[in-house]
């Protein structure tokens, strides 16, 4: 559905795998950026309006 959510899914799982101290937050940092593109795809898909914003708060507003 969207490359770059793949991409991001992708380095997230990859972040998992890696033997030794792999912080958290970069882990997630992907995951969450993952997340937030298939959630703007299914928006577009859907022709649902929302405002282009770096924040999901005006999204989960509607």
């Amino acid at each position: 559905m969207s490359a770059y959510g793949e991409a991001d899914a992708r380095r997230a799982k990859h972040g998992v795998t890696l033997k030794g101290n792999v912080p958290c937050r970069v882990i997630a940092y992907h995951a969450k950026l993952c997340a937030e593109k298939y959630n703007e795809a299914s928006l577009v898909y859907n022709r649902i309006d929302f405002p282009y914003a770096h924040t999901i708060a005006h999204v989960l507003e509607k």
